[in-house]
């Protein structure tokens, strides 16, 4: 049983998730656009400016139903499909994102220069790393620390607002702060790093 969805590593248009159970019939159908057409507000930019590609699609909202069977379709409309990985699994709410998350990049590729004073670019991988700041009831601090104990150093889905694309993210985390700040409520910090 699960309530949530997530595809990675996305060049499609749009993806779309069924789940339908035996005796219910279809009970969810929802479809998202991969493409961000937002910002192409004028006849110039509608001809002469790309639309934004998502990488990352998650759905949170899936109805929780215990023989029901989930039917996922990607689709592009232009070219071949690629996924980079399908997650399925439940959600963990720890509480409210703060102002402050970060996200950042690292690229490790390497410029040498050779004896003839040639310049030679070896392309390597970049990460990317989300700093996240939420916060939590102080109630829950046991609970919150059990369960992020659990998916140490396990790959999993992040979202910090599923509205903000940067605070989504796909990856591990070693180490997490929760710091008591008073009786109702304290702070939580999670870095994140991309990939497995």
């Amino acid at each position: 049983i699960c309530n949530s969805f997530a595809a990675v590593g996305l060049d499609a248009t749009t993806v779309t998730v069924i789940v339908t159970d035996p005796t219910e019939g279809e009970v969810y159908n929802v479809t998202e656009s991969i493409t961000n057409s937002d910002e192409i507000t004028t006849y110039y930019k509608w001809f002469f400016t790309a639309p934004d590609h998502r990488e990352i699609v998650t759905m949170t909202d899936l109805p929780r139903y215990t023989n029901a069977s989930i039917r996922i379709l990607i689709e592009n409309d232009q070219a071949d499909v690629s996924v980079g990985e399908v997650i399925l699994g439940n959600t963990l709410d720890i509480g409210d994102l703060l102002y402050g998350t970060k996200s950042s990049g690292t690229s490790y590729t390497k410029t040498t220069t050779d004896d003839a004073g040639d310049s030679i670019t070896e392309s390597l991988l970049s990460r990317q790393e989300t700093d996240y700041d939420v916060r939590i009831l102080t109630s829950r601090i046991s609970t919150i620390k059990r369960a992020l104990a659990k998916l140490m150093d396990l790959p999993a889905v992040f979202i910090g607002n599923p509205d903000i694309l940067a605070t989504i993210i796909y990856g591990t985390f070693s180490e997490f702060d929760l710091v008591v700040d008073g009786f109702y409520r304290s702070s939580c910090s999670i870095t994140v790093t991309e990939g497995i």
